[in-house]
């Protein structure tokens, strides 16, 4: 049995520096998406409206939230020098409610994208931190644990 205190402190700051990285590259993934454009609307709502609309835009932001998270997930593991996947679970709940705020401010995506930012977090996470525990070699098995 573990006996390692948890913090929320180190999620938290995770969590925000995913929030800065994946606005960042959203950034840079709209700038790049503006340049393929043959001609830019002057008009903020007409270039929203494309932007909403724009298949290269909702893929990109999605692959770029799943690497985000995945890595966040693997860089909280490793900084924590936790054995376990108490961090990155507790990075997936934060996930999972900044999800759901999503899905309240962009009703307009598709159902399956809306379930995917409830469900997926949690297994991502879970992923992140396993590649963090495979590359430092501190992932017990379960007989490991128990002797």
């Amino acid at each position: 049995m573990n006996n390692e205190n948890f913090s929320i402190k180190p999620v938290a700051i995770t969590f925000v520096l995913y929030i800065v990285a994946t606005v960042t590259m959203t950034i840079v993934l709209t700038a790049v998406w503006q340049t393929t454009l043959p001609e830019v609307p002057t008009d903020y709502a007409a270039l929203n409206e494309l932007a909403i609309n724009s298949e290269f835009l909702s893929t990109g932001t999605a692959i770029l939230g799943v690497i985000a998270g995945i890595a966040c997930a693997f860089f909280l593991t490793l900084k924590t020098k936790t054995q376990d996947y108490k961090y990155a679970i507790g990075l997936g709940i934060c996930f999972v409610a900044y999800g759901a705020l999503s899905i309240f401010l962009h009703p307009e995506h598709e159902l399956a994208r809306q379930v995917g930012k409830l469900v997926s977090p949690i297994p991502l996470c879970i992923l992140g931190a396993w590649l963090a525990l495979k590359l430092t070699g501190k992932n017990k098995t379960a007989n490991q644990q128990v002797a």
